[in-house]
Order: structure tokens, then C-alpha cells, then sequence
């Protein structure tokens, strides 16, 4: 099990494995499981929480204490570990009475010995402090259950029977007392809550045949982390190697999705500069003699300014590799996009309304009258992507969709496209109404003249393109 799933996180691309080994055997299997694996490698770091620190160098062959070298411990810690100076325990550890090591060897002369009988001299060994704490707990626990039982009036012989049967452990529920290793808080469960504790990253380093353990920060009441001494990794390296995530799902564009974008943009772009060129050439000849030639020229400069939007959503980042650059596209899209349709449909109004027999709204036909329509759309346009682009800027973002394996999507996001979004599709749904009004006031008109048969067909492909991709962004915009 060990190997499959080693086999499986390697293969996805993980650097940083987190075990949780909860005993000495299972930790031998998961060293030789990751050494079968290929994984016994300074690019990796192996991260054991809750692993006893006694397991440490037990038993284990040169290559499993090479594996450890530059591996990381989480556990709590004995507060001497960290502060050896102003821990209590340490300082009643060394300040035993000799009387009563010299009783406690007449007792048990097997306990303490003539050399061991200079344990105050040295430090307690890991995790002392909390097999004190157990200790003090059970004793604690049987000062209860004795008071219990001495002071409980029992009717019955079954309520005696039901008050005997209850174990020590029963009164471990809710005790609460400062013991030496921090703060003892024992739930009903019996199990120890965290607060009190204090907990430390134990770095294991490979000094000669031997594997020391190097407290290199610990944990604070509040969360955050205090660091003590630089962290090694395989090999004695204090610089940290490339951890990195190795995604291999990137879910970038297609290269036939990319071509496709490209040729469109190519042939939008060579089509308005072909009926650029057109209009000098043919700026004599009926009925362009008629007609403001202006217009037809911003129409063509309209049609270039949205196919750039069409250019720049064909990147990612393995086309460009700077997401500087992805953000600025992601930022310009929807400007080049409706500005350019404003100014389109806007121009149309404009065409339609100097063939207008009757002014719409009983204004001059002709000069800067018939520009108020351009005018009023762009302006509102133009305020709305300034708002969005202050308050909730367009940016490129990658995020990850699958941890398993890794799997990532990148896109455009802001935190709320519907309320940019819709009322810049109102706007245009505005200038489209007011160009399909007049086009229906000049129907009298030739189209020689007007040419509104084209334009007419052209602008419902636009209504229907709208009213689908509007509704498909807004969802899935988060998904």
C-alpha cells in the first residue's frame, strides 16, 4: 500500500510527501516503500507529524538513516527542550534530594543505579515530561474515584456493584490541571486538546552513523511559528531545494484551437485593411460618392480594434511565458471587445439615420446630430470598464481544479463578471435596438443605397452569438 501510493504521488508530480506513521514497523515499511519508489532523492522532503521522536535510530540500516537525513518531525515538545533555563520540571528534575535517591535505591536497587545515580546532570530524555503528566493524571484520576466511592451513599447492592465496575480511566473525563509538559486538558474522549501544547518541527540530520534531532522552530499559543535554527535538508543543504508542485495537467489551449483564433484574427484583420484599401480606390464611384465615407472607415478601424480582443484570448502561458503580459491581455479584452461593438453598432444608427426620410427624433439629418448615438453608447462603455477595471480588475489566474492528480485551469477572473457584465450587454442590446429601429424607418430605401439586407442578416448572427455566450460566461465564470 505504501509503494502504490508513493508510485502514485511521484508520478503526479509531489515533492513534499506528509506520512502519518504511527509506529516504529511502519515506518521502516514506508522508508524501504519510498526507496523502491525512486524517491530516496534530495528533491524530495518527507514530513512525518505525530511520529514519536523515540522511534528515532532504532533498528535501522545505513540506508534508512540516510533516507531520514533532511526529513521533518512535527510533535510536541518538553517546554526544556526550549527553554532550559526557566523550565520548572527541569529544575525540580535537578533538584532531587540525595536522601531520596539514596531511599529509592535501597528500595529498588534495579531503578537506579550507582551509574545512572547522576541523572541530575543531564538532560531528562524526550517526552519525560509527558509520561510524568500520565502519570500525575492517573493519580489524580484515582484521588476522584476514591472520593467517589467515600462519599457516595449507595442504595443498592447494584449501585455499589455499577460504581466498582467504573475504571480509572472513567475519571480521566474532563481533568483539567498544569502539568509539566504545558497545559493537561483531557476531554471526555480522553484524549488531550491542543492548547497548552507545545509543538515543534524536529529536523533530522545524518552526523555521522548517528541521526540527530535539531528542534529548528516551535509553535506559538497563537498559531504562529517561531524560528530557531535553519532547517537542513538531504545532504546538510540549508538552501531549499525546488519542492515545487510538478503539474503536468495544465489544460492549455489546443494547437488547432490556437490556429483556428489566429485565423480568424488574420482574416478579420485582412479583410478590413482589403476594404480599406477599397474605399480609396473606389471613393468616386456611385454610390460611395453619397455616402460619408468617414463612417465606412471607422466601421473598418472597429472591425480591427475587435479582432485584437480575438488575438489575445488565443494566450496562455505556453504561448507566453510572462504573466505580466497574460495580465494586460486579460485587461484589454473587454475593451477592445465592446468598445469596438459600440462603436459599430453606433455607426450603423449613424449610416441608417442620414437615409432616414424622417428624423427619428426631429433633428437634423445631417453633421453632428446624427453622432449623438456614438456618443452617448461609447461614453456609457467607456465608464463602466473604467469602474470595472478599478474596482474589480480582469487579471489572469491559474488555479488548480484537481489535487489528484494535480490538475490546473487557467482563465480571466474577476470576483463578480454578472455585475460588470450585464449592463454592458444591455448597452449593446441598446444600440442594436436603436440600429434595427432605423433600419426599419429607410426600408423603403434601395439597398443599392442602404445595403441594410446585409447589414440586417450580420446583426442578428451578433444577437443570437450574444444571448448565448452572455449566460455561459456568467456560469461558468467559477467553474
Amino acid at each position: 500500500l505504501y509503494y502504490q501510493s508513493l508510485i502514485k504521488f511521484r508520478d503526479w508530480g509531489y515533492r513534499v510527501i506528509v506520512a502519518y506513521i504511527v509506529s516504529g514497523y511502519s515506518l521502516q515499511l514506508f522508508m524501504l516503500a519510498a526507496q523502491d519508489a525512486g524517491m530516496d532523492d534530495p528533491q524530495y522532503l518527507f514530513i512525518f507529524p505525530q511520529l514519536s521522536l523515540r522511534l528515532f535510530g532504532y533498528n535501522l540500516t545505513e540506508s534508512q538513516k540516510s533516507f531520514l537525513d533532511g526529513s521533518a518531525f512535527v510533535s510536541a515538545l518538553d517546554g526544556f527542550t526550549i527553554n532550559e533555563q526557566n523550565d520548572t520540571f527541569l529544575k525540580a528534575w535537578r533538584g532531587v534530594d540525595d536522601k531520596w535517591i539514596h531511599r529509592l535505591m535501597t528500595a529498588s536497587p534495579y531503578l537506579i543505579t550507582e551509574e545512572s545515580k547522576d541523572f541530575r546532570t543531564r538532560l531528562p530524555a524526550r517526552e519525560t515530561s509527558f509520561v510524568y503528566d500520565s502519570t500525575m493524571a492517573l493519580g489524580i484520576a484515582a484521588c476522584k474515584m476514591q472520593q467517589h466511592q467515600n462519599q457516595a451513599k449507595f442504595a443498592t447492592q447494584e449501585e455499589y456493584a455499577t460504581m466498582s465496575n467504573k475504571t480509572l480511566l472513567h475519571y480521566t473525563s474532563n481533568l483539567v490541571f498544569q502539568g509539566a509538559s504545558g497545559l493537561v486538558n483531557l476531554s471526555e474522549s480522553k484524549t488531550r486538546q491542543s492548547t497548552g501544547l507545545t509543538v515543534g518541527i524536529i529536523n533530522a540530520r545524518l552526523q555521522g552513523d548517528d541521526i540527530e534531532q535539531v528542534v529548528t522552530s516551535t509553535k506559538n499559543g497563537d498559531g504562529s511559528w517561531i524560528s530557531i535554527s535553519d532547517f537542513m535538508y538531504k545532504g546538510g543543504v540549508v538552501q531549499q531545494p525546488n519542492l515545487d508542485l510538478v503539474v503536468r495537467r495544465h489544460n492549455y489551449l489546443s494547437g488547432w484551437v490556437r490556429t483556428v483564433g489566429f485565423t480568424l484574427y488574420a482574416a478579420v484583420v485582412m479583410f478590413a485593411i482589403i476594404l480599406l484599401v477599397a474605399l480609396v480606390i473606389m471613393r468616386k464611384d456611385e454610390p460611395l460618392r453619397s455616402t460619408k465615407k468617414e463612417d465606412l472607415i471607422l466601421l473598418c478601424v472597429s472591425s480591427l480594434v475587435m479582432a485584437q480582443s480575438m488575438l489575445l484570448l488565443s494566450l496562455d502561458e505556453k504561448f507566453v511565458d510572462d504573466e505580466a503580459i497574460l495580465d494586460s491581455a486579460c485587461l484589454s479584452i473587454p475593451w477592445l471587445l465592446f468598445v469596438s461593438l459600440m462603436m459599430t453598432y453606433s455607426l450603423l444608427f449613424c449610416k441608417f439615420q442620414k437615409l432616414n426620410p424622417r428624423s427619428l427624433f426631429r433633428l437634423k439629418s445631417k453633421g453632428v446630430w446624427t453622432m449623438w448615438p456614438f456618443v452617448i453608447f461609447s461614453l456609457s462603455t467607456i465608464i463602466i470598464l473604467t469602474v470595472w477595471t478599478v474596482k474589480d480588475q480582469w487579471q489572469w489566474e491559474r488555479t488548480f481544479v484537481s489535487m489528484d492528480p494535480p490538475e490546473t485551469y487557467g482563465r480571466c477572473h474577476c470576483d463578480d463578471i454578472g455585475a460588470w457584465l450585464v449592463p454592458l450587454v444591455v448597452i449593446m442590446m441598446c444600440a442594436m435596438a436603436f440600429a434595427f429601429l432605423i433600419m426599419w424607418r429607410t426600408k423603403g430605401i434601395s439597398d443599392d443605397l442602404s445595403e441594410k439586407g446585409t447589414v440586417y442578416y450580420t446583426m442578428c448572427v451578433h444577437m443570437q452569438t450574444l444571448f448565448l455566450y452572455s449566460p455561459i460566461s456568467i456560469v461558468l465564470n467559477d467553474t
